[in-house]
């Protein structure tokens, strides 16, 4: 380990180390959505409209063909670690029909998405209800909800994804470098892992 003075500050540091995370935006209303069948207008874009209406005949919501394992998916586009996934339920009928959906998450397009990890599983939502699913930051980029089983339908009114952007692997190890951080004369010293720089640099060279 070596100790390297970084800068002379003359504020003294702050003490309030916990801040409260910003309200997290709708990864999904930026996806692509898809899904394994359309039935009529239920598109599989109508669950990442913003809109919450749960009335099928109102436009917003998806509806799949009869079929073995229908499934709806969102792209995000990258990354992300992701905290929950909303799902709103049809209001106008049928709402029996989402009992037993899988919520997945992950990075492979494997079955179309359909083996990533469960981040849970939905046992009933009520009619035109919306209910949260924390997912404990799973990593993914794609968000899938299957419903197991044959000649099912798949019908959802919204699907909101909240989360922050995965960290690269390089960065988190170019952040693991700083191990300590002290103030001492004035001065603010860090303290570097340099196990890790030595790994940082031959992860540079590969790339």
């Amino acid at each position: 380990m070596f100790l390297f003075p970084l800068a002379e500050i003359e504020s003294s540091p702050s003490t309030d180390t916990k801040k409260p995370r910003p309200n997290l935006r709708n990864l999904a209303l930026r996806g692509k959505a898809t899904q394994s069948t359309d039935y009529g207008t239920g598109f599989a874009l109508n669950a990442i409209d913003g809109n919450h209406n749960g009335v099928y005949y109102g436009g917003s919501c998806t509806h799949t063909k009869a079929e073995s394992y229908p499934w709806w998916r969102v792209d995000l586009k990258r990354k992300y670690r992701v905290m929950s996934v909303s799902v709103t339920n049809r209001e106008d009928c049928c709402s029996e029909r989402i009992n037993g959906a899988e919520i997945r998450i992950g990075n492979s397009l494997k079955n179309n998405g359909n083996n990533n990890p469960v981040c849970d599983k939905i046992s009933s939502i009520p009619a035109g209800n919306t209910i949260t699913f924390q997912c404990e930051e799973m990593e993914g980029r794609y968000i899938n909800i299957v419903l197991p089983g044959r000649e099912k339908y798949l019908t959802l009114c919204e699907v909101e994804v909240r989360g922050i952007a995965a960290k690269s692997p390089q960065k988190e190890l170019s952040l693991s470098l700083i191990e300590r951080v002290v103030m001492r004369r004035g001065k603010l010293h860090f303290t570097v892992n340099i196990a890790n720089l030595w790994q940082l640099k031959r992860s540079k060279k590969r790339n």
